[in-house]
């Protein structure tokens, strides 16, 4: 019994380590006060890239990588589009839109891009 608990836990804890790894990409999360935050923020670059306005919009989802600070890949609903975007944010705190996507659906998932 107590080799299955032990095993149990490292199960739990190399899926844990998994999700944090430096460099890749984490599981899908719900939006938060933060990314709602950056999108509000970066809403005038976006509209700008995209050439046109969001006039309504929310975050649908995110992803998170941690590398020399953190790229959020967001996906973001305006009207009946959806749009991906890569925002970094430096460990100084400083926020850039790096790059946006257009043309995508509610069910296209999240990948990395440039």
């Amino acid at each position: 019994m107590t080799k299955l608990v032990i095993l149990l836990c490292l199960s739990v804890f190399a899926v844990a380590v998994e999700a944090i790894r430096p460099g890749g990409l984490s599981d899908v999360m719900q939006p938060n006060e933060e990314v709602n935050r950056i999108v509000a923020d970066l809403k005038g670059e976006i509209e700008a890239q995209l050439g046109e306005k969001l006039n309504t919009y929310k975050v649908v989802s995110f992803k998170r990588q941690v590398v020399a600070g953190t790229n959020y890949f967001i996906k973001i609903e305006y009207g009946l589009k959806y749009v991906h975007i890569r925002v970094s944010k430096s460990l100084g705190g400083r926020v850039t839109l790096a790059s946006v996507e257009s043309g995508h659906k509610l069910h296209d998932l999240i990948k990395y891009f440039e």
